[in-house]
């Protein structure tokens, strides 16, 4: 009785209020798209994060975990990787000839901060579409209040007209300005919500990826030093 005594509201609302909700609807759909794709994607990047400092774990050098790269599957963490061992393996090529023992340090340095640079570049993607739950959060109890104020505006236009102010003519077009705060913060709240806990998972990616650069580094120092 309540749902459709609203979508009679809703119906016979004006435009602008129409398009209101039409639009905070879309703002709603987008959050929870953006939730599934970002927690699955969340999901996979710890498992193949997790398999990757297993096979470092196995190897004896980059080298060998270069053989065994093609394990991680052909994905964004496997090109970053392989980037890591392209990149590393010349500079362990190279500073493996006799040096001064004062010089292991600055070597060993140079090389955490390539293996550093490129697995920051990957960390940060993994913050790509997170901000726009908290921008949908914020801007859908707004455009809700935007919708609220339209409403009453219009229906204190349409009392004046009729020349009366009785229950009957205020009580329906209050109730349409008002649909749109409902619907905002019906939006708002879940955008929230999954903001925050989308959050928490995007530090245990970070953490993760520092897990595997420790590992990494730890497989160099083993060729460097």
């Amino acid at each position: 009785m309540i749902g459709s005594t609203l979508w009679q509201l809703v119906v016979k609302s004006d435009l602008i209020t129409q398009l209101v909700l039409a639009f905070l609807c879309g703002m709603s759909c987008l959050s929870w798209i953006i939730f599934l794709y970002k927690s699955y994607n969340f999901f996979q990047k710890r498992k193949q994060i997790n398999k990757a400092i297993q096979l470092i774990k196995k190897s004896h050098s980059l080298s060998d975990m270069q053989n065994k790269i093609e394990m991680l599957g052909v994905g964004e963490l496997y090109l970053c990787v392989k980037s890591i061992i392209e990149e590393c393996l010349p500079l362990i090529k190279l500073y493996q000839k006799p040096v001064e023992q004062s010089n292991s340090s600055m070597r060993m340095q140079q090389i955490k901060l390539c293996i550093q640079s490129c697995l920051e570049e990957e960390s940060d993607k993994e913050e790509s579409l997170v901000w726009v739950l908290s921008t949908v959060a914020s801007a859908a109890t707004l455009l809700g209040l935007f919708g609220t104020v339209w409403g009453l505006i219009h229906a204190f236009l349409s009392i004046s007209q009729q020349q009366s102010a009785d229950i009957v003519t205020i009580a329906p077009g209050i109730a349409q300005a008002l649909i749109t705060t409902l619907v905002g913060l019906l939006v708002a709240i879940p955008a929230l919500i999954l903001f925050n806990y989308l959050s928490m998972q995007l530090v245990k990616v970070e953490s993760y990826y520092m897990q595997l650069e420790s590992a990494l580094s730890k497989l160099v120092q083993q060729e460097v030093v």
